[in-house]
């Protein structure tokens, strides 16, 4: 079952491990270079979830994807940094599109007023995402910086955020619920 929904902090280390399956390729886009496990390791353990928000994309209970929305502090109260990463098997199906939408609304329903992102040159498809935001995208020393303007939160987009939650948490319900009633298979069974 697929479900996009919120992160809590308790699931750091599910945001780790997807963050280590991603290819290397991919891994070099969202660090802006080589990182090695222990630095992602490291960096999922840090993230100071007070002014973070980590939406995910969840297939069969596995996280494959997630956008995480970062309020930038002090210095730029209505400003959040947003990276968003699809593992390879996930990548080319609206997936990173959804998240993004999804991001935009909770940035714009906490008072944001812009959107950052930064990605390397040859990172097309997340600059196809943002120009999807009508982002601008301006190119800088082998960097992509890109800024998204955020309208004011309206009661719709308060709505569509707290939908969102609901339909999150009921897919983990249903996920657990039909998962347990599910009778087991025998070994070299598949499931149709």
């Amino acid at each position: 079952m697929r479900i996009f929904r919120k992160l809590v902090a308790a699931e750091a280390l599910r945001l780790r491990d997807h963050l280590l399956r991603l290819s290397p390729l991919d891994r070099h886009c969202r660090f802006a270079g080589h990182v090695s496990d222990a630095v992602i390791d490291s960096y999922c353990r840090r993230i100071p979830w007070l002014g973070t928000v980590v939406v995910g994309y969840f297939e069969d209970g596995t996280l494959r994807a997630a956008a995480e929305c970062r309020w930038l502090g002090p210095a730029q109260l209505r400003a959040v940094e947003v990276a968003v990463t699809v593992e390879p098997e996930w990548q080319a199906k609206g997936i990173g599109t959804e998240l993004m939408s999804r991001v935009v609304t909770i940035a714009r329903n906490r008072g944001a007023a812009s959107i950052f992102m930064l990605c390397l040159t040859d990172n097309r498809p997340m600059q196809a995402i943002a120009r999807k935001f009508a982002g601008d995208l301006h190119f800088v020393d082998g960097e992509v910086e890109v800024r998204i303007a955020v309208p004011f939160a309206t009661n719709a987009s308060l709505m569509q955020e707290a939908l969102a939650d609901i339909s999150g948490v009921a897919g983990v319900i249903w996920t657990s619920v039909v998962g347990e009633s599910r009778p087991a298979l025998p070994a070299g069974s598949a499931r149709h």
